[in-house]
């Protein structure tokens, strides 16, 4: 049954039945921030700080010198017209974005393999343990989960001819480059398998490329591409900026230049010479795989895929890298049939799963480049080739089972093709039992230390919240901890007025002369000491605050089991 001949009722379950998992998505994301109104790891307080500075000065620029500057004009632009307030957007604006996710791995897997590849592909996304994680706090790659389906959605309509699809995907990689440099390192790659898989023989006409839109699609992942491998690998903590090809070393720059410049020439020749690609396709589609053949290229996927997995099982994988929990089996094993079933059933929507896994699966199983983030990062981009693969394989099987019976009714009964939906409600039913028997996991993982996962307890974060928005603009609040920094400067209404030096602690005469200095301009200057103050594993001095230079100005959390307060903060009144 193809798209154009689905019944009503039909496409109308396949819609209620994304808009339920869809639903069941943003349950799971709630979890997390409902249970607490601390939002998880620390990267969302400074994403906050940049809207709130973007927003006070009008100028899109980074909150520290050589810091990186990401796209933060989308949250300033939600902030501002809505009106809503900004951390609730932030604790649950991620949890939209990842039902946004989950909605467009449905819809191109109902575009391309069915209603029961669009259900089963959607609730495997919606289910699996790390993109509920990753879809729970406020940062870029909430918005990657969001954007990427979509940008594959487009770059298959590009390889189908459809050249209107460039006005998406164009913007599309111009934002991911800004925001994400090393996302779209794996995306142009991405998009370069499914050109390639796409040539395959064997395929109906339907599936094969378009040559101008290909070229339109190489121009748009070359120009991406060049932009982001220039910057990618000096800001992405891989430590290098060059490449050395025996004695040969290469700037990343330059690399990224020749990459540029080749699939330009490459989108030239597809244009200028489409009537004979289009005719070497023809040549190519007529001369059909056999079975053993079909059977070879199946043996060599599975292959592949072990041959990457042994090294990693036996070695050991990267830190906080467990596919089983973080995806659950089911979903490993339905993607992975559905990889070897791909020379079985040419799908443009399979493709892009298999390219998409095939360009992340060794970065999150392997650490190449000895990255501390690189390996845990890539596993949630490789959860949706997975999810996106499980769909088709489910596809594949019901549509398979359907065309067996209705071949058999027709031969024995001379029937028409009815059991079709009867059979695909059967399959979409039993891919739906298997999916949901991995384990569903939206706490906060046991992989990532307290302190890099919940900066505080509630009530000395509601302490430093408040003393945040409390904070005038001849207030400077210095802090002895990057925690109690990165907290206070998401409130306050000018983020540069919150400092963090340890130094001021540590030091008399850095002390003095940095309080009667401010004090001398006329500032109000607030002392923070908090949970985390500690040097070498031993509690930070700060006895001096008892002197008479300072009082204090509120003290917080106390009778928590312990005789003093959790949070202080003073205020200086002069020098010692």
């Amino acid at each position: 049954m193809t798209r154009n001949t689905w019944a009503p009722w039909v496409r109308t379950t396949s819609i209620v039945s994304l808009l339920a998992v869809a639903a069941l998505a943003v349950v799971l994301r709630l979890k997390d921030p409902l249970s607490t109104n601390v939002i998880a790891a620390e990267d969302p307080f400074t994403h906050m700080a940049l809207v709130r500075e973007h927003v006070r000065t009008g100028v899109l620029e980074p909150l520290y010198e050589a810091g990186t500057l990401y796209p933060h004009a989308v949250l300033a632009a939600v902030w501002a017209f809505t009106g809503a307030d900004l951390y609730s957007i932030f604790r649950f604006g991620p949890v939209v974005l990842g039902a946004t996710g989950v909605l467009g791995v449905g819809a191109l897997l109902l575009r391309h393999e069915g209603p029961a590849a669009a259900f089963v592909g959607a609730l495997a996304l919606a289910v699996m343990p790390e993109h509920i994680f990753r879809t729970t706090m406020m940062a870029p790659t909430a918005l990657d989960l969001a954007i990427l389906p979509v940008f594959l959605y487009a770059l298959l309509g590009l390889l189908r001819g459809r050249v209107a699809w460039v006005g998406v995907a164009a913007p599309l990689a111009a934002f991911l480059v800004i925001a994400h440099p090393w996302l779209f390192a794996i995306v142009a790659p991405v998009g370069l398998l499914l050109v390639a898989f796409s040539l395959l023989p064997g395929g109906p006409r339907a599936h094969r490329v378009a040559p101008v839109g290909a070229a339109a699609a190489l121009v748009v992942l070359g120009g991406g591409l060049a932009m982001s491998v220039s910057v990618c690998f000096e800001e992405c903590g891989l430590g290098f900026d060059d490449i050395r090809f025996g004695g040969l070393a290469m700037n990343l720059d330059t690399i990224g230049l020749i990459v540029a410049a080749a699939c330009a020439a490459t989108a030239a020749v597809l244009v200028l010479a489409r009537k004979q690609v289009t005719a070497l396709q023809e040549r190519l589609s007529s001369h059909r795989a056999d079975g053993l053949l079909r059977f070879v290229a199946s043996g060599l996927i599975a292959a592949a895929i072990v041959a990457v997995t042994i090294p990693a099982v036996q070695h050991g994988m990267p830190e906080h890298v467990d596919l089983p929990r973080m995806l659950g089996w089911p979903v490993l094993v339905l993607a992975a049939a559905g990889a070897v079933l791909i020379p079985f059933w040419r799908s443009p929507a399979a493709h892009a799963g298999a390219a998409l896994a095939a360009v992340t699966y060794p970065f999150a199983i392997h650490n190449p480049f000895h990255s501390p983030f690189w390996p845990h990062r890539t596993v949630v981009f490789l959860a949706i080739g997975l999810a996106i693969l499980a769909g088709a394989a489910a596809g594949m099987a019901t549509k398979a089972a359907a065309a067996a019976w209705n071949a058999r009714v027709a031969r024995s009964l001379k029937a028409p093709h009815g059991a079709r939906p009867m059979l695909a409600g059967a399959g979409l039913s039993l891919a739906l039992v298997v999916t949901l028997g991995g384990t569903v996991y939206a706490a906060t993982p046991e992989e990532y230390p307290e302190g890099w996962y919940r900066l505080y307890p509630e009530c000395e974060f509601d302490a430093l919240r408040s003393t945040g928005e409390a904070a005038g603009p001849n207030t400077i609040i210095i802090t002895g901890t990057w925690q109690a920094k990165l907290v206070i400067a998401a409130f306050a209404g000018d983020a540069k007025t919150v400092w963090y030096s340890q130094t001021y602690y540590l030091s008399e005469a850095e002390r003095d002369r940095t309080t009667a200095g401010l004090l001398k301009d006329g500032y109000e200057v607030i002392v923070v000491v908090d949970r985390h103050m500690v040097v070498a594993d031993e509690p930070m001095d700060t006895s001096f605050l008892g002197a008479d230079a300072y009082s204090v100005r509120g003290a917080y959390c106390s009778g928590m089991g312990i005789t003093s307060p959790r949070l202080v903060t003073y205020q200086a009144e002069g020098v010692a």
